[in-house]
């Protein structure tokens, strides 16, 4: 997002706690200054709380993040947050529908609200299920802020330090924002299989 015009900075906090066998994480997030040509005021609020199971080899993750938007994008104050060089992919899904924000969401902003479920079985291998539902943070002109919702399944494999095997199935049911916007025209299955060495 940088260019002519564009002078901005983000400030930002966050609070974490691991009281027994609970973790919880709040944090936020204030952008301001100027993007390209036309003043920043934005933020993001995220929380989760994660509850650990079977002698810490399971957990149960409640998520939700709001990252705020414009009604009328291009126009008056910039309110859309800029994840900047984040790594999306690690927070709103497999599928990679939101590597760009606000780009990907039309500059109307972001929320997620997941259930996140994890489980070791053995030492080696990791279960992850997550699922989310992605609305628009502002909806302006579009006839609906309902992005769609979206399933992962990941399976991680550690054989020793060096070798790791992982593949993912992401399904996703794509909403009348999601179409508006131009992302996706349909539903989506995406699956992946990665072998990571390192010698």
């Amino acid at each position: 997002m940088a260019g002519v015009g564009t002078k901005e900075a983000t400030l930002g906090g966050r609070a974490v706690g691991k009281p027994g066998f609970v973790e919880y994480r709040v944090e936020g997030a204030y952008q301001l200054g100027e993007r390209q040509g036309r003043r920043v005021e934005a933020f993001l609020l995220a929380a989760r709380l994660t509850g650990y199971v079977a002698a810490r080899r399971g957990s149960v993750t409640l998520w939700y993040d709001y990252l705020s938007g414009d009604e009328a994008p291009g126009t008056g104050v910039n309110h859309a947050f800029n994840t900047l060089f984040a790594t999306n992919h690690k927070f709103y899904g497999i599928a990679d529908l939101f590597t760009d924000i606000p780009v990907h969401t039309g500059g109307h902003g972001l929320q997620d609200a997941a259930l996140k479920l994890a489980l070791a079985p053995v030492k080696e291998l990791q279960l992850a299920l997550d699922g989310h539902a992605f609305r628009l943070a502002r909806r302006g002109a579009l006839p609906s802020a309902h992005l769609g919702e979206e399933l992962d399944l990941v399976a991680t494999w550690r054989y020793g330090a060096h070798l790791v095997l992982s593949g993912g199935l992401g399904l996703v049911r794509d909403g009348p924002a999601l179409r508006s916007l131009g992302r996706l025209d349909g539903d989506l299955a995406f699956t992946y299989l990665m072998l990571d060495a390192r010698f």
